[in-house]
C-alpha cells in the first residue's frame, strides 16, 4: 500500500503539462467517438486495437480535459505496480516482490509511461497479469487461473498486439513445463482455442490495417535495422528499462552520461544476470527471463526482416520480468548489507533525480503544439487556412484548436477532398493556392521526436519542396515562429486582414 502510494505521488507530481504529441493526439480524437465508432473505424486511423480508446471514450465521463484523460493512463501504472509485486509474491517470496514494486514505482520507464495519454501502463497491466496466472496454472492448476489467463489475453490482444508474443512465452512454458500431464496439455490447448475464438472478428482489421501502416513506417527504418547488430538493440533496451528513454536521461546530450548513466545501466545489467543465474531458484529465473529475451529476439527478427517493430515502448511487455530478475539480484546480496544499502540507494536516487530532471528540465519537454496552436488561434484571421504538410502535427491542431481555425492537410495532387471516419479532417492542393493567408506548420526534426519514433526522420528538406510550390504561387513568408518540434510560417498573397 505504501509503494503504491509513492507510485501515486511520483507519477503525479511529475507529470508534466506541456501538451499532447501526434500519437496522444490520435488517442484523444479517436475517443471522442462513440463506441461503435471507435470499433468499426479505428482500424483506418491506428494500428492498435481499440480497448485503450474505449475505456478513454468511457474515462472521459469521469475525467475530462487532457490532465484528465492522463488520469487513465496512471490508474493502470498504479494496478502494474500491484500487480508486478503479487506477480514477485506468487513466484519469488515477499523479499523480492517488495524489491520488485520498489523498482516498478521509481522506474523512469515505467512513469513516463504511466503518464503517457497511450495504451502502455495499461498493456504493462495485462502482460503482468498474464504472466501472474501462467504461474498459478504451472503451481496450482486451478480454474480461476486458467480464467484470468484467457481475459488477461484476450483484453491483452485488444489492447496492443504485441501482447501475442507474451501469451506465446506463457503457452509454451506451460507445455514445456508439464509435458507429462496431458490434463493441463489439454486445457492450455482450450485456452488457445478461446483466445483464439475471442480475438477472431478483429483478425480481419489486423490484417488489412498493419500491413499498410507498417510497410509506411518502415521503409527507410528497416533499411537501417539490417545494418544495426542485434546486441545494440538488446543495450538500447535494457538502457531505457533501467534508466529511461530519450524523454528521461539521454547518453547524448550530457558528458555526465560516461561516469552515471553507463555504471547505472551496469549495474542493473549485472544484477538481472545475477538475479537469472544465481541463488537456488534459478529454474524460475530462466522461465522469466524467457519473458524477455523471446520477445525482444522475434522483435529484431520482425524488424530486420519485414517491417519495423522494434520501438522500446512496445517492449514495456518485458519490463516486469526484467524488475523481478533485478530485484532477485539485489536479494542475493542482503548478506552484504553496504553493498546492498549503497546499490537502493543508487538506483532508487538515480531513478528519482531522472523523474524529476525530465518534468523539470526545458531539455526533455513535449514538443510545443499547445503554444503554437494557440499562436496560430491568437492571429488567424477570417478566411486563414492552416495548412500541414504532414498529419503529425495535423491531429495535435485538430485537438487543440477544432473549430477556432481552418485546418487542412496540404496534399500534392489536383483536387482537394474531406476525409470523414474517426478524425475528419479537409485536405488543399495547389489549385486552391490563389488567394490570402496561409499558416505553413510544420515539424522540425529533434532528437526527441527521432528518440520517440525512429521511422519519423524528418528534416528540413522534406518540406521545402510543397513550401517553395506554395511561394511560387506569388505567396511571400510574413513572418516565421519557431516553437519546440515545430515551425510556424504565415505566408501571404492578397492584402489579408487590413
Amino acid at each position: 500500500m505504501l509503494l503504491t502510494f509513492l507510485a501515486a505521488i511520483i507519477r503525479l507530481l511529475t507529470m508534466q503539462n506541456a501538451g499532447i504529441w501526434f500519437d496522444e493526439a490520435v488517442s484523444l480524437l479517436i475517443a471522442k467517438n462513440n463506441i461503435y465508432h471507435i470499433i468499426t473505424g479505428s482500424p483506418g486511423v491506428s494500428v492498435n486495437p481499440p480497448l485503450y480508446y474505449i475505456l478513454l471514450h468511457l474515462w472521459s465521463w469521469i475525467a475530462g480535459g487532457e490532465i484528465g484523460a492522463r488520469l487513465l493512463s496512471v490508474f493502470f501504472g498504479l494496478a502494474a505496480v500491484i500487480m508486478a509485486y503479487l506477480l514477485a509474491l506468487r513466484l519469488m517470496g515477499e523479499r523480492i516482490a517488495l524489491l520488485t514494486a520498489l523498482i516498478f514505482t521509481v522506474s523512469p520507464f515505467q512513469v513516463y509511461y504511466s503518464q503517457e495519454l497511450r495504451m502502455y501502463s495499461l498493456l504493462t497491466f495485462l502482460s503482468l497479469g498474464i504472466m501472474h496466472s501462467t504461474i498459478g496454472v504451472l503451481q496450482r492448476d486451478r480454474i480461476i487461473d486458467w480464467i484470468g489467463l484467457v481475459l488477461f489475453s484476450i483484453a491483452g490482444l485488444y489492447t496492443h498486439y504485441f501482447t501475442a508474443l507474451v501469451i506465446a512465452v506463457s503457452i509454451g512454458l506451460i507445455i514445456v513445463s508439464t509435458y507429462r500431464q496431458r490434463a493441463i496439455i489439454m486445457k492450455a490447448f482450450i485456452a488457445c482455442i478461446i483466445i483464439a475464438a475471442l480475438f477472431a472478428p478483429w483478425v480481419p482489421s489486423f490484417m488489412n490495417n498493419t500491413g499498410e501502416v507498417y510497410t509506411a513506417k518502415s521503409t527507410a527504418a528497416t533499411e537501417v535495422h539490417t545494418n544495426i547488430c542485434p546486441a545494440l538493440f538488446l543495450l538500447s533496451t535494457f538502457k531505457s528499462f533501467s534508466i529511461g528513454n530519450e524523454q528521461t536521461i539521454s547518453l547524448v546530450d550530457y558528458p555526465r552520461a560516461y561516469f552515471i548513466i553507463i555504471p547505472a545501466c551496469l549495474i542493473f545489467i549485472l544484477l538481472f544476470v545475477l538475479g537469472m543465474t544465481g541463488g537456488l531458484q534459478r529454474k524460475k529465473a530462466i522461465k522469466m527471463s524467457m519473458y524477455i529475451f523471446v520477445p525482444i529476439i522475434i522483435t529484431i527478427l520482425i524488424s530486420s526482416k519485414m517491417m519495423d517493430v522494434y520501438l522500446n515502448r512496445y517492449l514495456i511487455i518485458c519490463t516486469g520480468p526484467f524488475y523481478l530478475l533485478v530485484s532477485r539480484g539485489l536479494s542475493l546480496l542482503t548478506e552484504r548489507r553496504r553493498l546492498f544499502a549503497f546499490l537502493i540507494i543508487f538506483l532508487v536516487g538515480l531513478s528519482l533525480t531522472a523523474n524529476f530532471n525530465r518534468s523539470l528540465n526545458p531539455d526533455y519537454r513535449r514538443e510545443e503544439f499547445r503554444q503554437a496552436a494557440l499562436y496560430v488561434a491568437q492571429n488567424a484571421c477570417p478566411g486563414d487556412r492552416v495548412s500541414h504538410p504532414s498529419i503529425f502535427t495535423l491531429y495535435p491542431f485538430l485537438e487543440y484548436n477544432g473549430q477556432k481555425t481552418d485546418e487542412y492537410l496540404f496534399l500534392d495532387k489536383t483536387t482537394s477532398s474531406r476525409v470523414y471516419g474517426l478524425i475528419p479532417y479537409r485536405t488543399i492542393v495547389p489549385a486552391d493556392l490563389a488567394w490570402g493567408r496561409i499558416w505553413w506548420v510544420m515539424p522540425i526534426t529533434t532528437g526527441q521526436i527521432q528518440s520517440r519514433m525512429p521511422w519519423y526522420n524528418l528534416t528540413q528538406q522534406v518540406y521545402s519542396s510543397p513550401l517553395k510550390m506554395i511561394k511560387s504561387k506569388g505567396f511571400e513568408e510574413v513572418e516565421r515562429q519557431d516553437f519546440k518540434g515545430i515551425r510556424v510560417i504565415l505566408l501571404r498573397k492578397l492584402e489579408a486582414c487590413q
